[in-house]
């Protein structure tokens, strides 16, 4: 589901009435223009189980269509029944650009094979902060099947706000095409020091362009 505010007046330029974003993968607990300020998944409940998904600990994708030109975002998790602690599943993202982003393999928490959790995504920007969450469940398993529908609009630009841990590096290395530059501070290896993960353009880090 697209944001009502949103216009695609040419192709790669958008126009916006109101900044939000929408969680497109993995399947939302549902989208709401309006409320979509309010915690913990923007009106939703929380606790819902309708629809969930498998997310093995070797990754999974996580793709959001975006109106905000400048924001931070964060992926994290939390067990179905702790919804008061929440854990970074990679670090925070500052962005900026509009349109489809998507990262092909977060990885998953491997303390929490087997069990029920709820995946949140965050965006903030000056305006304030938008949530929006899936319900998900642990499973072993190497990084899943990038989907087609994991795809990266052009122009959009991107970097981790702190060092990249090593076990996310891998996951994410090993699930893209990292023949760049982006490939030495994306591998698994020694921390950089003092110095923030650079993503570089989305279409090299998350998948390709569309």
């Amino acid at each position: 589901m697209r944001p009502s505010g949103l216009l695609f007046a040419f192709p790669n330029l958008v126009v916006v009435t109101s900044a939000h974003f929408v969680l497109q993968l993995p399947k939302s607990l549902g989208y709401n223009d309006v409320l979509e300020a309010q915690p913990l998944c923007g009106s939703f409940d929380v606790a819902s189980r309708n629809t969930v998904t498998d997310w093995p600990i070797g990754g999974s994708a996580v793709s959001v269509l975006s109106t905000h030109p400048k924001a931070t975002w964060q992926i994290r998790a939390a067990l179905a029944n702790d919804t008061g602690t929440w854990t970074d599943l990679i670090p925070s993202i500052a962005g900026a650009g509009l349109g489809d982003f998507c990262l092909p393999a977060v990885p998953g928490h491997a303390e929490w094979v087997g069990l029920d959790a709820v995946l949140q995504v965050t965006q903030s920007a000056a305006d304030g902060t938008l949530y929006q969450c899936a319900a998900i469940k642990f499973v072993l398993g190497d990084a899943a099947i990038i989907p087609s529908s994991c795809k990266n609009s052009t122009g959009p630009t991107a970097s981790f706000t702190s060092v990249i841990p090593a076990t996310a590096s891998a996951s994410v290395s090993t699930s893209t095409s990292m023949s760049m530059s982006t490939s030495r501070s994306m591998a698994t290896g020694p921390p950089i020091p003092d110095t923030p993960c650079i993503l570089g353009l989305f279409p090299i880090l998350l998948l390709g362009i569309l």
